[in-house]
């Protein structure tokens, strides 16, 4: 039996206590991983796992990756000091906060021989699964709107763009679903609106064969946490649909909003274990250049979306 991977989590916001959970609590059973320790600026007192500066982690034999859940901006500069390191990285995302810097890491990773997974659990939703499916009996989609709206008073989100992110980042999760649901995308224009405490994007993509999709991302004062697909099919019916809460029966009312929910239980172990095959050679080359392309293809739209939005300032 092969040794556990030594791993180092590095931040411990929402994600990366839940990163601690599953790793301390053997959710993919006895000698697969071993948490080595934690950095992190903070150090709640419910977490009770060991504290390591950068250079103790960095330097101990038995660390063999991190997973990086900082805040976005910090994610170039962790995932370069890991990867320097000669340790395989599982990045939240987004893997940084710019597709060049982005491309640089994953370059880097490569030349190394490492491991570079950028997270990406909205993929991993049996929801989410079940709307692929449900696209596939449908007829072809000609348009497609996608929108998510939050509070920009949470205590979870961060209005400085320099720290987290234009929203073509921090949200690079949705062009991720809309990729896997229509494969390479092109951007027809993009603009980005601030009013006070209120910020939205919208930007406009359009398929391969020239079919719209629009993505509204937009945080105002107590908004309600929601995402949504609306799309119009060739035969003129629609269809309404939240990957978080699954479709309304036929006839019901729109569901209800709420506070925002946590990563749905199993997640982040699902894609743990998926960066674990990855670093034991155990997922084909097929589907790593796969993966590959995706998350190289959503990094250049996010740019191309905030160069648009910002007159490339």
């Amino acid at each position: 039996m092969s040794k556990p991977l030594g791993i180092v989590v590095v931040g411990l916001g929402r994600a990366g206590k839940a990163r601690v959970r599953d790793i301390t609590t053997n959710v993919l059973g006895e000698n697969i991983v071993k948490l080595i320790g934690v950095v992190s600026r903070h150090k709640p007192e419910d977490v009770k796992e060991t504290f390591l500066s950068w250079d103790e982690a960095l330097g101990r034999s038995d660390v063999d990756a991190f997973v990086i859940a900082t805040e976005n901006g910090n994610h170039e500069e962790c995932a370069k000091k890991c990867l320097d390191a000669g340790k395989h990285i599982l990045v939240d995302f987004p893997l940084t906060i710019s597709s060049q810097s982005a491309k640089d890491i994953i370059e880097l990773a490569e030349k190394k021989g490492l491991v570079c997974q950028e997270e990406d659990i909205g993929l991993l939703t049996p929801a989410f699964k079940e709307l692929i499916q449900m696209l596939e009996s449908k007829p072809p989609v000609s348009e497609t709107t996608m929108v998510f709206t939050a509070s920009s008073q949470s205590s979870s989100w961060i209005g400085d763009l320099k720290r987290a992110g234009f929203p073509s980042f921090s949200g690079i999760n949705r062009l991720h679903m809309v990729y896997e649901m229509f494969g390479e995308l092109t951007v027809k224009e993009a603009k980005l609106t601030r009013d006070g405490d209120s910020i939205e994007m919208v930007a406009s993509l359009l398929t391969k064969d020239n079919r719209p999709i629009i993505w509204i991302n937009s945080r105002s004062p107590g908004k309600d946490r929601t995402f949504s697909f609306d799309f119009k099919f060739e035969d003129g019916t629609t269809m309404s649909y939240s990957p978080r809460m699954g479709p309304p029966p036929r006839g019901a009312a729109p569901p209800p909003t709420g506070p925002p929910m946590g990563p749905p239980k199993g997640l982040f172990a699902g894609d743990l274990k998926l960066f674990i095959d990855k670093v034991r050679g155990e997922v084909a080359a097929e589907e790593l250049a796969k993966e590959r392309k995706r998350v190289l293809h959503c990094l250049e739209l996010a740019g191309k979306i905030e160069e648009m939005a910002t007159g490339g300032n």
